[in-house]
């Protein structure tokens, strides 16, 4: 059975943090700086009292109008975060009641990070292919902000907060695009290196060894990307039958610009191949691709026959590359009726 992707919708904080408030009364920082160690002009930012399920469902109520679909239409929402409502139960329950879906609709989260978008896109096909779901509500939000130690540049500088919706269905009536095979993979050694160690139940009362912050080790998720990305993405193709050369466009996670730049070099693909566009919003984690998806629509760069890689990396440190072929040009904003 073939699985579509009908539509991606995103939404953002209004805030927007710029780099000269985010390094005001740091000693060492510059807005400058920022820009040229994480490629960031600035982020969004959520409100206290906003959630990443505030995101998406702003994301899904955008998709919902946009599409026109009945919500009674929906056999599963599927949620991935990072930054939960609750423990208990799933964030994905109480968005399904915020939607009004029916109360047949499946509903879960899963926690994975930066893969998880193509982690999701295999899920939701994999209820499509089942026979399990008909028709797919997959959401991401993530709101990182939360997680970041203010005074800690090298992670507040570079996370934002956001939401994202895509609907998938086996209907190909009007659909964007073919989402096609994955393959994911995990090396868990490789956790501690990207970590929030405190506030779980392994270490529930945070404390200075195992703080309620984001510990990030650069260097080691640099390392592991450069030797995951091409083995996975080897394997990928290998079993969509395609080669390097066929796809038109590798949709990498948006961890920052300069990662992805260095990343494109070491793969030796052209840089209009890879395209780049987070430096206004942050690293959004699980949202960072449909969001780029969505940038690419609306200024019409997505068109028919495009072959595309979609590939996710870090937080894990897991993996997950799905390959998707477009089906129709998408149009400007400017040109929309």
């Amino acid at each position: 059975m073939t699985v579509y992707l009908h539509a991606v919708t995103m939404s953002l904080p209004e805030r927007v943090q710029s780099n000269e408030e985010l390094c005001e009364g740091i000693e060492g920082w510059t807005a400058e700086k920022i820009v040229a160690k994480t490629g960031m002009r600035c982020r969004r930012i959520a409100r206290p009292d906003e959630t990443a399920a505030d995101l998406a469902v702003q994301a899904a109520e955008q998709l919902f109008a946009e599409t026109g679909i009945s919500r009674d239409s929906i056999d599963a929402l599927v949620f991935c975060t990072q930054s939960p409502d609750h423990f208990v139960p799933a964030t994905a329950c109480f968005i399904q009641d915020r939607l009004k879906l029916p109360t047949t609709c499946a509903a879960f989260d899963f926690n994975q990070g930066c893969s998880g978008y193509p982690y999701g896109l295999m899920i939701s096909r994999g209820l499509i292919e089942s026979g399990a779901a008909q028709r797919v509500l997959f959401l991401t939000g993530e709101t990182y902000s939360k997680y970041c130690n203010p005074k800690e540049l090298a992670t507040a500088s570079l996370f934002g907060d956001g939401g994202a919706a895509t609907l998938l269905s086996n209907d190909p009536d009007n659909a964007l695009a073919m989402i096609g095979d994955a393959r994911c993979g995990t090396d868990g050694n490789g956790a501690k290196h990207l970590l929030c160690a405190g506030g779980g139940w392994r270490h529930p009362e945070p404390s200075p060894e195992h703080p309620r912050a984001i510990y990030m080790n650069g260097a080691a998720i640099a390392s592991f990307a450069a030797g995951t990305v091409k083995a996975g993405i080897d394997r990928l193709l290998a079993v969509a039958r395609k080669e390097w050369s066929d796809i038109d466009l590798f949709l990498f996670h948006q961890a920052n610009p300069g990662f992805i730049r260095r990343l494109t070099m070491a793969l030796h693909l052209p840089l209009e191949k890879v395209p780049i566009d987070l430096d206004d919003v942050g690293n959004t984690g699980s949202v960072t691709i449909p969001q780029l998806m969505r940038r690419m629509c609306d200024r019409g760069e997505l068109k028919a026959g495009m072959k595309c890689v979609i590939a996710g990396f870090g937080t894990g440190f897991s993996w997950g590359m799905t390959y998707a072929e477009w089906l129709r040009d998408t149009t400007p904003i400017g040109n929309r009726e």
